[in-house]
């Protein structure tokens, strides 16, 4: 379930800020794979988990100062 969950998030992201999930997970991760690993199902670290919504936190910050 928090997958599923944390998938969403994600995925909202990358309709909101028009990215790619290929650049997301590049810029996130340096793993271009990350979303569609996650979109196929895989189970992801509570301390990715953590370094993904830091970096759609801080990207989110950026959008709205400028």
């Amino acid at each position: 379930m928090i997958t599923t969950d944390f998938l969403r998030e994600i995925e909202t992201f990358l309709v909101d800020t028009d990215m790619t999930p290929t650049r997301f997970g590049l810029l996130a991760l340096n793993d271009r794979e990350f979303v569609r690993r996650m979109r196929r199902g895989s189970d992801v670290r509570t301390k990715t988990i953590e370094r993904v919504r830091q970096f759609m936190r801080n990207e989110r910050q950026k959008t709205t100062a400028a």
